[in-house]
Parts: structure tokens; sequence; C-alpha cells
């Protein structure tokens, strides 16, 4: 009768091949390149927002710091010095000194006493590039700039003093 031989060509094979399991692994390492390269951006992204929040916060800070302390002074006790680097309140009493360099604005709430200065507007992300004042009678004129990597803020705006009684 018929005998059944079976070839080695029709024999069940189990396993991977050698070309099943490159194409395998070719496929997983792009898509393990891809999710790096995603979580790469995503964390530049992510400190970038960061630097450009802390530069916004430090600018809401120092204009809400120099308005408050500008209006609350009167126009004869109000001296800009410096080259328009230093303005002085009340008599010098307070003042606010821009150092340059990336140096930052100094605002010293009370001369006489030591230690109180407020550094504004700089910090490790941000730096006060330019800060000018003017006297303009009834009103000091600000020019601030500031930067962080990227993103640069500039404030060129008068504030007027309260009237005198």
């Amino acid at each position: 009768m018929f005998r059944c031989v079976r070839s080695w060509t029709t024999a069940s094979r189990s396993g991977v091949t050698i070309i099943e399991l490159m194409v395998a692994m070719l496929s997983a390492s792009v898509l393990a390149i891809t999710a790096g390269i995603i979580l790469v951006y995503c964390f530049r992204t992510l400190r970038a927002n960061g630097d450009a929040v802390e530069l916004q916060r430090d600018v809401d800070i120092t204009t809400r710091t120099l308005f408050r302390a500008i209006r609350t002074a009167r126009d004869n006790d109000t001296t800009v010095s410096g080259g328009g680097t230093t303005l002085e309140l009340d008599g010098g009493a307070r003042t606010f000194t821009f150092l340059p360099n990336g140096g930052g604005l100094v605002y010293d709430p009370n001369v006489g006493v030591s230690g109180d200065e407020q550094m504004l507007a700089s910090n490790t992300s941000t730096n006060a590039n330019e800060c000018r004042f003017w006297d303009n009678g009834d009103s000091i004129r600000i020019l601030l700039t500031v930067y962080a990597q990227d993103d640069t803020i500039q404030v060129d705006t008068d504030i007027h003093m309260r009237n005198e009684i």
C-alpha cells in the first residue's frame, strides 16, 4: 500500500526565525526611541514654561513693589541719581538701586535698617537686564527689561505719585 512519508518541507516547525526576530527588535527599538524623544521634548517644554512663569512672576512682583512705593511717595521727596540707576523715595529713606550686568534691582524699604534689602527680578533663571528711572516732576518714568533665556519682558511706563496735600 501507500506509505505516507513526511518531507522536511511540510513538517511543522515551532519557534521564531531570525528574520522575524530582527523585524520585531527593529520595531520595538523604533517605538522606544520615539517614546524617548517625546519625553525629552516634553521635559524641555516643561522647563521653558517654568522659566516663562518665573519671569512673569518676577516682573509682576517688581512692578507692584515699584508702583506701590512710588505712589505713596511725594514728588518733592523723590530723587533720581546715579545716571538713572538709583531712585530715592521719602528723602532717601527708601531706595531702588539697579545693579548692572544682570545684577538685578535691589529695593531697600528702610535705609536706616541693615539686612532688609530685597532683590527684585533676579534669581537663577531671570535677570534684570536694564532698569532706568526718570523724574518727571509728579511722576516717575521706569524702563525695566527682564529676561530669561529666550523670553524678554519690557515695562516702560510712567507712575504718578500721590497729590500734594
